[in-house]
């Protein structure tokens, strides 16, 4: 791992501290709920992606797709 590594990121990382270790179980309400504050706290991917233990692409992909389902749940006046 590099020397500016962050203390909090060494377990997140994986042995090269190139991304995060791929997760195998899915994604829980918890996760989406800790992933929209990050995003809205406008922290960087890579952060987020140590945080939460999921690469980056599964992490925009899961935005997106809550933004998505945000927008349905939306009046259709507040969706302009």
């Amino acid at each position: 791992m590099g020397q500016y590594t962050l203390p909090f990121l060494k377990d997140a990382l994986d042995s090269k501290g190139l991304m995060a270790v791929h997760r195998e179980d899915h994604w829980k309400p918890e996760d989406d709920r800790r992933l929209r504050e990050l995003v809205e706290a406008g922290r960087p991917w890579v952060l987020i992606s140590a945080i939460l233990k999921r690469s980056i692409r599964s992490l925009q992909d899961r935005n997106r797709y809550l933004k998505r389902q945000s927008s349905k749940d939306a009046p259709f006046a507040e969706r302009n």
